[in-house]
């Protein structure tokens, strides 16, 4: 399981992250629930994205469904090119992310499917019932802190 202080060894976070029209900055992480990251993009060719999908399992609440934009279930499908990777499932796309200028840029997600009612798309983010629309963060830990 990715937490707040196992990350993986080849994660290089970006300097900023435009995810769902808000800025990101310092290499914060975009979610944390609890200690879980559900959802990880570095720096790589093509990028690196790691997703986590929530478990009934009280010892581990969280289970990588994709590492190092590798799919770990024939379910997940992703498709990398030289500047941008997306994650799907199904015909659901959960996370389409570009490189542009040397930040990522997160044009849509959906943690629906595994779990998370975390979306957006690139004018604004919706975690539960909250809304966040270009908004700027840096120098703390996560963006998003829940539970």
């Amino acid at each position: 399981m990715i937490t707040t202080n196992n990350l993986p060894a080849d994660y290089q976070p970006f300097d900023e992250v435009v995810w769902c029209s808000n800025r990101v900055g310092g290499g914060a992480l975009l979610a944390v629930v609890g200690e879980a990251v559900p959802v990880l993009i570095g720096k790589g060719q093509p990028l690196r994205v790691w997703l986590q999908v929530r478990k009934e399992s009280q010892e581990a609440p969280f289970e990588p469904v994709v590492e190092a934009s590798v799919p770990r279930y024939p379910s997940i499908r992703v498709e990398g090119s030289k500047c941008g990777v997306t994650v799907s499932m199904g015909e659901k796309v959960l996370l389409q992310v570009r490189e542009d200028g040397g930040k990522a840029i997160v044009d849509s997600i959906d943690l629906r499917p595994l779990g998370l009612l975390l979306y957006g798309d690139s004018s604004r983010m919706m975690v539960g019932g909250m809304r966040f629309a270009g908004g700027s963060f840096s120098g703390g830990k996560a963006f998003i802190a829940l539970g």
